[in-house]
């Protein structure tokens, strides 16, 4: 089976650098300056590259560059250029994005094409690292269907440090690569993100383990919240004021913050486990300040659930 190999770095080769086609190809990963064959001159050419066959380079080209309906990838004088709205633009001249992405898929489709410039056919085994490189993220979300789409009969192996790559995934696409904290040694283990999660929540949960999304300042001012939440229960009039000039803040910043009885109770036992308490102390700090909260003191001036 073929095998290429792509590093981060994913740059158009030079015009003119000939390197003959190889099945087994993975300099890319451990050579940040290794210089892909001019696969520009290859398709573009009409010598080399019937009309019918450049057209499905072409077409596969355009899908993967997820270019609108009236836009296409043409060849004129031995070179490729993207008609982008009423734009001519010549391959060297697209953004870092796209040329990362056309130099992948050309050197890809110049490597396994050895019979047929058919994508649906032609079979090998990709590694790819930091899928994301370049994308704006609308492109992120669709780059993991796009390739699938493109090569569906080539096996990916890509790593990634974005949430946003890996939504589309099917069941047991999603390895997560971790290192065990007594022994030091890697570990791979699948763990599926469910249907409906946000890039952020993504983030913070067990695929990236990221404690918050927060910029520090607010993460602070949240901090400060919970420790006048700690002693609500007996707090002067000094504490409650700026306990709700802190819930103000926040809630200008973050569109919502303790609106409710229940989003208060939250706040109340996320503060309690913040503090490291016994569990019989904590459940005992928990409650009274429950009935603080139910007696309508503390500052409880938001509406009820």
């Amino acid at each position: 089976m073929p095998v290429l190999g792509y590093g981060s770095t994913r740059l158009l080769s030079e015009p003119g650098h000939q390197v003959a086609k190889q099945t087994v190809s993975v300099d890319s990963l451990f050579d940040p300056r290794h210089s892909f064959a001019d696969a520009e001159a290859v398709i573009a050419g009409s010598k080399k590259v019937s009309k019918p066959n450049f057209d499905l380079l072409a077409s596969n080209l355009r899908n993967l560059l997820a270019l609108g309906e009236q836009d296409f990838i043409a060849r004129r004088a031995n070179k490729l250029h993207a008609h982008i709205g009423r734009k001519n633009i010549t391959l060297r001249e697209l953004s870092d994005g796209y040329q990362s992405v056309m130099a992948l898929a050309m050197d890809i489709m110049q490597n396994l094409s050895s019979r047929t410039f058919d994508m649906d056919a032609v079979e090998g085994l990709v590694l790819l690292d930091e899928i994301e490189l370049h994308l704006h993220p609308r492109w992120k979300i669709q780059i993991v269907d796009l390739l699938r789409n493109a090569f569906p009969r080539v096996r990916f192996i890509a790593s990634t440090h974005d949430p946003l790559c890996v939504h589309g995934l099917q069941k047991g696409e999603l390895q997560i690569m971790t290192k065990h904290p007594d022994t030091h040694r890697s570990e791979i283990v699948n763990h599926d993100i469910p249907f409906g999660k946000r890039a952020d929540e993504i983030l913070t949960g067990p695929w990236f383990g990221i404690p918050t999304t927060l910029d520090a300042d607010t993460i602070d001012l949240m901090r400060q919240h919970s420790a006048l939440l700690m002693s609500a229960y007996e707090a002067n009039a000094v504490d409650i004021a700026m306990m709700q000039d802190l819930e103000g803040e926040l809630r200008l910043r973050l569109g919502r913050f303790g609106d409710t009885r229940a989003d208060r109770i939250g706040l109340i036992a996320e503060a309690t486990m913040d503090v490291g308490f016994k569990l019989g102390e904590r459940d005992a700090i928990t409650q009274r300040r429950l009935a603080t909260l139910l007696s309508g003191k503390a500052g409880d001036g938001a509406p009820d659930a």
